[in-house]
């Protein structure tokens, strides 16, 4: 397959990654094809072991890989490692890059993401070192997908905004709308609808110049179905299925309908809601989409519940979890993960190399006294030994390393899912918005989970707003954040607390017990930072109470800080200290409307950088919140990114960072 034909994988609303467009799908119809496909293998691979011209050595091997891809990928990556061989001895770059790029397709085809994401930067490089921009475009596509299942959302954007303007500037107006479909995509991913409607339009304008290209009517249906638009998001969906059926793309359309029948629950059309159901499942099910079919029994479960059939909701969740757990335990070691398993992984390469140091230059040692005794025959024959021992050895490095590349994505799987759990409990920024419209959350984990979190509630008139710092971050972080969440979720949802000291009281005295610090014999002495906000929209008033951070009201070019306490929640201090329990207390104030309230927890004021790499002071803060102020709060995230980064320049973050805005 020549190297033109390369073309980047394309990501979607419903499959994070649809199968690599350079890949030429197999569809085994009967075994007549299957067959046919088996005879032109064994042909190319016959032609390949009688031919000596370079070129057409390493594109045999690529087009029996494309024939393997699929039904058999250990053997294609025979044939890509042998084209890239030969690439290699004859510095054919080009094809080499290409190779890479297919070892990152296959390691994507088996969810080991690590792997793809090392292959794809391999194959980016080379792009860069010849200056091809076509290939640098297509793998920064690609590597923004990898970022995408990584769930790094900030990165992936970045490597398709960087894919949209190298196509642009090449003027390949079909690659260039993949990556304005993969960002509106990740945005929709974020809940930022905003975003994602500018990067649509973008494509619908692209769309109007070049014909030929999608304007991807699908994206604009899901925009209007997560703004509650019934009716817009089924005409959007309506013109997406009409060219699915005609391209006969049995998954997007599996997808579409399910779309649909989201947005007829919505109109509260369950009997049109139940069909599109049956036929999405119908086909998930007799082509194995496993990911659609866990979203249509949850859907279903809504449905049923909709209509008012509890007994068979309650039967449909059941089999619900057990398919998803299901799926769990078999997609466990396929998921990946980047920061523990790295830091595990490092450690064993380099005590691997050191062995490898001192084994050499014990042999280098031994072969010289060898050569100094004397006979030719015997030095020989221990140099012949030498090799051997050597090859024995490099064997078991490479099982240490393949050993070492298995345990690193064991552990990423674990820590990635469970970052996916820790996600489920923070309110989706676009119901905070629904109550306060002009409000932004920028939440930046320093490791994939976090000790920072965000918790929110409304009742009536007053809406209860908190920031939560646990102590770590990482996963100690987060097992203390989830105890922290659901001793907040049993204050206000359960003992009906509403006053900010008292829900701190509550928190504090529950995590003691649940930590056992009372016994300072067995237990663990961590604890939390907390602020919380009462805020009453009718009689514009604040009452708050906290620990550790304060609380920010810009008003113009006013900004007012509310200090908080400056001890913590639980932790051994607390647990020797019981006459201190009765310092939580809450107090109040009137605030104008249009008042900026701003929440956050340390991270941002005691990241180091800058030119003197010193921690951010309260001034430069407190400066920087009145030009937040200044702009709509809506769009304030991206801001608040951007000064991150600048000021941290190339300084590692130190630790997790939230703040919270909203306009009152």
């Amino acid at each position: 397959m020549p190297v033109e034909d390369c073309a980047p994988m394309k990501s979607s609303l419903f499959s994070r990654i649809v199968g690599p467009l350079m890949v030429v799908a197999l569809m085994s119809i009967g075994l007549n094809l299957h067959s046919q496909t088996k005879l032109r293998t064994d042909s190319l691979i016959q032609l390949i072991h009688l031919e000596n011209i370079d070129s057409i050595y390493i594109s045999l091997n690529f087009d029996v890989a494309d024939e393997l891809l699929n039904n058999s990928p250990d053997s294609a990556s025979i044939f890509i490692r042998q084209a890239m061989k030969r690439s290699q001895q004859s510095g054919d770059k080009k094809n080499l890059a290409l190779g890479y790029n297919y070892l990152g397709n296959l390691s994507v085809q088996e969810a080991h993401y690590v792997t793809a994401l090392e292959h794809f930067q391999s194959s980016l490089s080379i792009y860069k070192e010849i200056g091809d921009k076509k290939g640098q475009a297509n793998l920064t596509n690609n590597i923004g997908i990898i970022y995408t299942h990584l769930e790094e959302h900030d990165k992936a954007l970045g490597h398709y905004k960087e894919s949209f303007r190298l196509n642009h500037e090449l003027g390949n107006w079909e690659n260039a709308s993949y990556s304005l479909i993969n960002t509106a995509s990740e945005y929709l991913a974020l809940d930022q609808l905003d975003s994602a409607r500018a990067y649509y339009y973008q494509l619908k304008f692209l769309h109007d110049l070049h014909n030929e290209i999608s304007d991807d009517q699908m994206i604009l249906g899901e925009i209007y179905l997560k703004e509650g638009k019934a009716d817009s998001s089924i005409t959007c969906f309506q013109r997406a299925i009409e060219k699915c059926l005609q391209e006969k793309d049995i998954y997007v359309t599996s997808a579409i309908r399910l779309s649909l029948a989201k947005a007829h629950i919505l109109k509260h059309e369950y009997v049109v809601a139940n069909s599109y159901l049956n036929m999405s499942e119908k086909s998930s099910v007799q082509n194995e989409y496993n990911d659609l079919l866990l979203e249509i029994m949850a859907e279903r479960t809504t449905l049923l519940q909709s209509i008012g059939n509890y007994s068979g909701a309650l039967e449909n969740q059941k089999k619900y979890i057990a398919f998803k757990d299901s799926l769990d335990r078999i997609n466990r070691f396929n998921r990946i993960s980047e920061l523990n398993a790295k830091y595990e992984s490092e450690k064993q390469e380099m005590r691997i190399s050191r062995q490898q140091q001192q084994l050499q230059s014990k042999n280098s040692l031994i072969i010289s006294s060898l050569i100094g005794l004397g006979a030719l025959v015997i030095i020989s024959g221990l140099i012949l030994f030498n090799l051997l021992k050597k090859r024995k050895v490099n064997a078991t490095l490479r099982n240490q390393n393949s050993q070492i590349r298995q345990q690193r994505q064991k552990i990423i799987s674990s820590l990635n899912y469970a970052k996916k759990i820790q996600r489920s409990i923070l309110v989706p920024e676009q119901v905070i918005r629904n109550v306060l419209p002009n409000s932004f959350v920028f939440f930046k984990p320093k490791d994939i989970v976090s000790g920072d979190f965000y918790w929110f509630k409304k009742n009536g008139d007053e809406v209860i707003l908190a920031t939560v710092d646990c102590t770590g971050h990482g996963v100690p972080g987060a097992f203390m954040s989830l105890i922290a969440n659901s001793q907040l979720e049993k204050a206000v949802n359960e003992k009906k607390l509403s006053d900010p000291g008292d829900i701190m009281k509550y928190v504090h005295e529950q995590i003691l017990i649940v930590l056992n610090q009372d016994d300072s014999a067995h237990s663990v002495q961590d604890g939390l930072d907390i602020t919380i906000c009462l805020i009453n929209t009718r009689t514009n008033s604040l009452r708050f109470a906290g620990s550790g951070n304060a609380i920010y009201l810009v008003k113009g070019n006013e900004i007012r800080e509310l200090k908080t306490e400056n001890y913590g929640l639980a932790g051994e201090f607390f647990a020797k200290k019981a006459s201190m329990r009765n310092l939580f207390a809450s107090k109040s104030i009137q605030y104008e409307t249009g008042t900026d309230l701003f929440m956050l927890t340390d991270g941002y004021l005691d990241q180091f950088g800058g030119v003197e790499k010193k921690k951010l002071n309260k001034p430069r803060f407190r400066e920087f919140l009145k030009s937040l102020s200044q702009s709509n709060l809506h769009n304030a995230q991206q801001l608040c990114e951007q000064f991150f980064e600048n000021w941290r320049g190339t300084l590692p973050q130190l630790d997790d960072v939230l703040l919270i805005g909203a306009r009152l």
